[in-house]
């Protein structure tokens, strides 16, 4: 093993011993402080982030602005960090204080059941929203990109899965997926991840720019005739959670189109989603 492999096992070690241990209100502290810490220490990352903002919001946005939702932004990924390993430990409590559904999601999973693709986006804590779908409701599958790191890749998978969430990775992810929802489970992904035409992706507008979008969420209503919806796991000020009522994707396609014509137009439907998101 490498010895920065190594270290940040050790590392991930640490904080499954000491962060449970800690106040909520610690947490969110720490977040703010870690998150506000990187954003002054990244100055590569920082200004990713800036040129990203500017393509997204152009003039519409000051130079303030766009800052402080950048450091937001630096703060709600330490947050999802840290509350990887804080919500690993009593954890049924911890959802169940924390995480806030929407009256919409009992009806739509409990009341009518059916098999259904969640779609969700790099917004939020998206890795809370897997475990607490998975403890509310059972029976769900998603996909991981594996880590680098063989031994803290199957430290988070380990954390991930306890609530009942079964983790697949992305080679044979399709398979696995389509498994679920034949049976009536429910799925769930991120799409806003570059994937090239080489690996199953179709350029789509983003922004005003060409971006690889992945078609696994088409391709997978295409083969199963399955629900498509939107969600996400937003933080608020005070450290708890709120799942954004569930959006439903239209499916419906001309009966003309081609196969890479309806793939584009689902596929396109879901980015309009996640960009309404933005």
């Amino acid at each position: 093993m490498r010895i920065r492999h190594l270290l940040e096992y050790k590392l991930a070690q640490c904080g499954m011993a000491l962060i449970p241990r800690l106040p909520r209100s610690v947490v969110a502290f720490l977040a703010h402080t870690f998150g506000f810490l990187a954003y002054l220490l990244s100055a590569h990352l920082r200004n990713t982030g800036r040129v990203n903002l500017d393509i997204a919001f152009g003039e519409t946005k000051n130079t303030d602005e766009k800052r402080r939702i950048l450091i937001r932004s630096f703060q709600t990924f330490a947050l999802v960090l840290l509350d990887l390993f804080w919500f690993a430990h009593r954890q049924k409590e911890r959802i169940d204080t924390y995480v806030h559904f929407h009256p919409g999601h009992d009806e739509l999973f409990k009341e009518h059941p059916e098999a259904t693709i969640c779609v969700t986006a790099h917004a939020g804590n998206w890795e809370l929203l897997g475990k607490s779908v998975a403890l509310r409701y059972g029976q769900f599958t998603s996909i991981a990109a594996p880590l680098e790191n063989e031994k803290l890749d199957l430290l988070f998978d380990r954390i991930r899965s306890e609530t009942g969430q079964t983790i697949v990775k992305k080679s044979g992810a399709v398979r696995a997926m389509l498994k679920t929802l034949r049976s009536g489970g429910f799925v769930a992904f991120l799409l806003d991840q570059n994937t090239k035409p080489s690996m199953g992706g179709i350029f789509l507008d983003f922004f005003g720019l060409p971006v690889p979008v992945s078609t696994i969420g088409a391709t997978l209503v295409m083969h199963t005739g399955a629900r498509l919806v939107f969600g996400a796991c937003l933080p608020d000020a005070s450290g708890h959670y709120h799942v954004t009522p569930p959006l439903p994707i239209p499916t419906d396609t001309l009966l003309e189109s081609t196969k890479p014509e309806q793939m584009q137009l689902l596929t396109g439907r879901i980015l309009h989603v996640i960009l309404r998101l933005a």
